[in-house]
């Protein structure tokens, strides 16, 4: 970690070999998982701001929101969901798909997806504002039940 290897790798997002992209968001969700296991689960992620400051929060949203891969939306979503631990996803839209994307794999038949989206959803709701999203008409709507 200590070799900023974020931007590198989301550079790789790009690519048009989908099995170069799925190895580089593994990669990524790989590193965040060692962050996550680095500090105790009540602290917020190690590696938050270092991915903030590289817009690697965007580069994964984005991968997210155009991916047709299933693996690459899995693990995108999940390092997201890692990376939001203690913290808001302040963004409404990428809050509710975040959420919902690790809510419909929480029951995936892939063990690892279903082991890995519960802990993501376990240290997204670490959060209580991550609960709620704001609808377009100013109601709340409880995002996580």
């Amino acid at each position: 970690y200590e070799k900023q290897p974020y931007p590198g790798l989301m550079r790789l997002f790009d690519h048009q070999n989908q099995l170069i992209v799925d190895d580089a968001v593994a990669s990524v969700f790989n590193i965040v998982c060692g962050g996550s296991s680095s500090v105790p689960e009540t602290a917020a992620h190690p590696h938050y701001q270092s991915m903030v400051e590289c817009e690697g929060i965007k580069k994964l949203y984005n991968l997210f929101q155009r991916s047709a891969d299933k693996y690459s939306k899995d693990r995108s979503a999940l390092a997201l969901g890692k990376l939001y631990r203690m913290k808001e996803i302040e963004d409404a839209e990428m809050k509710a798909d975040i959420i919902g994307h690790l809510k419909s794999i929480n029951n995936d038949d892939d063990a690892f997806t279903k082991r890995e989206a519960r802990a993501a959803l376990k240290e997204i709701m670490q959060n209580p504002e991550n609960y709620i999203v704001k609808e377009d008409d100013g109601e709340d709507c409880i995002v996580i039940e």
